[in-house]
């Protein structure tokens, strides 16, 4: 048998192929209900148009104008309070510093767009379906070719809207990543055109693209990103995965052994586990296994957040200074608090697991101090990996935490803030090892 429909021979463009296997053509009969990704003309013609486009550069320029012209009077009034004696009133210059960033951004946005212009990414087949294999090619105005190859990461993002009017807010939690380089592009015909290729698994158990209600969706977001002279290249593709109204997904087309773009993969080096010093795996007195998750593993998040925490203390001064009504301090003291209280878990924190005789026994708390909880291993079912913190938005960093799952659900935390999804997995799949040994 020839290769599958889906396959790319080396050194051939990658084109669309009309929507291929998991899909019928756009014009169909069937109704947008059945088929939601016909709601986007480019998800209904096999193509993603990237995020980037002019309007949210006129939105970043007319926000950024808004907030300076609001937070300029701060600077002619701040010189009074601080000759006044009320030094701690410079707080107040962090606003229009954040008018400064603003704009920064918005001329940075400006400058990419006339570089850059609108991406495409060309999939091979619409819509993308849970348990099957995400193929195409991102066609991008992209020279010259990277000497660090294209950087690719699809992340599966929970994005609530709570609020309304001026008080709306958005928060976007990351349910699903993974990452990818590619070493090289596919060739083209167009010598003004890159074609970046791209390939990922989709888990079988994936949440699909919701459309129905705008404040509470979940969205496959496909970042690119490539380090060339002047502004770095970044684009962002929203993804249409759907299994309701898709046609059945062949079995070549859900192997994972079987990808056309690996030959332009670049080569991930293996992990080792010695290469992070905060965390240790190694044998027990008794005999067994111990795996230690040490302090002091992520010294970028933990000054970040006492940065932020000295920021809130400064504010809670302000506010006892200025004698404001009691329930303010009582509130922004009492979110101090659970700051403080997060701040010293994540610089601090420790996990020790031994697994011997026949039992585990789990150890969290704070440099090593904190109860002991004992489990039989035949009592516990699995190791699973979740993401239990992030930094920033959808294209923030996940942080994993291992649970240990018992026979009842029951889970416990068995090593949290692990940057490293590879040492996660790794990490998971060596105590499911243990436990079924010691079992």
């Amino acid at each position: 048998m020839g290769r599958p429909a889906t396959s790319v021979r080396r050194g051939d463009s990658f084109s669309n192929q009309g929507d291929g296997p998991t899909s019928q053509r756009a014009g169909g009969t069937a109704p947008v209900r059945d088929q939601p990704w016909r709601s986007r003309e480019d998800w209904a013609q096999g193509r993603v148009e990237s995020s980037g486009r002019f309007w949210i550069v006129v939105f970043s320029w007319a926000f950024a104008l808004v907030w300076s012209l609001i937070s300029s009077p701060i600077l002619f009034l701040l010189p009074k309070e601080i000759g006044r004696g009320h030094r701690i009133a410079a707080i107040g210059l962090l606003f229009p510093a954040a008018g400064l960033l603003l704009i920064w951004q918005a001329t940075r946005r400006t400058l990419l767009w006339r570089k850059f212009g609108v991406s495409t990414l060309q999939l091979r087949g619409t819509p993308i379906v849970p348990g099957a294999r995400l193929l195409g090619a991102i066609r991008a105005r992209l020279m010259p070719q990277p000497a660090e190859g294209y950087r690719l990461r699809l992340t599966c993002v929970h994005r609530t809207v709570s609020g309304s009017g001026k008080n709306r807010s958005t928060h976007e939690s990351i349910v699903w990543r993974e990452e990818r380089t590619m070493a090289r592009p596919l060739s083209s015909d167009d010598p003004g055109r890159t074609e970046i290729p791209v390939s990922f698994t989709i888990p079988a158990d994936a949440k699909e693209t919701t459309l129905d209600d705008p404040d509470d969706r979940i969205l496959w977001v496909l970042e690119a990103d490539a380090a060339i002279p002047g502004f770095d290249y970044n684009a962002e593709f929203e993804l249409p995965v759907f299994a309701a109204g898709a046609a059945p997904v062949p079995a070549a087309a859900t192997a994972s052994d079987d990808d056309p773009m690996r030959d332009y993969e670049a080569p991930e080096e293996p992990f080792r586990p010695e290469s992070d010093r905060g965390i240790r795996v190694g044998p027990s007195a008794g005999g067994g296994m111990e795996f230690v998750l040490g302090p002091f593993r992520n010294p970028g998040s933990s000054f970040g957040i006492f940065i932020f925490l000295a920021i809130w203390s400064g504010v809670l001064a302000f506010l006892i200074r200025m004698h404001a009504p009691l329930l303010f301090p009582i509130v922004w003291g009492g979110f101090e608090l659970l700051l403080l209280y997060f701040a010293l878990d994540v610089t601090f924190g420790t996990t020790r697991l031994v697994i011997e005789a026949g039992e585990a026994r789990l150890t969290r708390g704070v440099l090593g101090l904190g109860p002991v909880k004992t489990f039989r291993c035949a009592d516990l079912k699995d190791v699973r990996l979740t993401i239990g913190m992030q930094s920033g938005d959808r294209n923030g960093i996940p942080y994993y935490t291992l649970a240990l799952i018992d026979r009842s659900d029951g889970s416990y935390s068995a090593g949290r803030y692990i940057r490293d999804k590879r040492e996660a997995e790794w990490l998971a799949a060596e105590m499911k090892r243990r436990f079924a040994a010691a079992a």
